[in-house]
């Protein structure tokens, strides 16, 4: 009687092995894969300003909290009296950050001015590049 203990003891060893290789749970609920791009308009205005006047405005852009890897592209920015006075080039933004550039509209000249700030990006929610227009005009 005194190998009973024993056979309880094996069985109790070989059902913690059997249970131990059951298949893990696969977590439930919905799982994003993808990377996303946000951005909070397609257009700055400057609206009318004085000639030869300085005006800088900011516009930030940022990778979606849920994407599951970094935002990555470059801006660019084109037309004749705007620049971009920080923020150009490459970037590469983790989820819930934010890329933010300052774009100065300084007109050499009277008249209507028209520009484009240009996100090129690896977001899947939206088509890259993305194109900002920029506008402004000058007394």
């Amino acid at each position: 009687m005194r190998s009973r203990p024993y056979y309880i003891f094996v069985i109790i060893i070989l059902s913690c092995l059997f249970l131990s290789c059951e298949e893990e749970e696969k977590p439930t609920g919905p799982s994003d894969t993808s990377i996303k791009i946000n951005i909070p308009t397609t257009r700055l205005d400057w609206g009318v300003i004085v000639y030869g006047q300085a005006i800088d405005k900011t516009y930030s852009f940022t990778c979606d909290i849920s994407s599951r890897d970094r935002l990555r592209g470059s801006v660019t920015i084109s037309g004749n009296g705007f620049y971009l006075v920080n923020g150009s080039g490459s970037y590469a933004i983790d989820p819930g950050a934010a890329r933010t550039v300052k774009v100065r509209f300084l007109p050499d000249r009277k008249g209507s001015f028209t520009g484009t700030l240009t996100i090129n990006h690896n977001g899947e929610n939206k088509s890259s590049p993305l194109s900002i227009i920029l506008t402004g005009s000058a007394n």
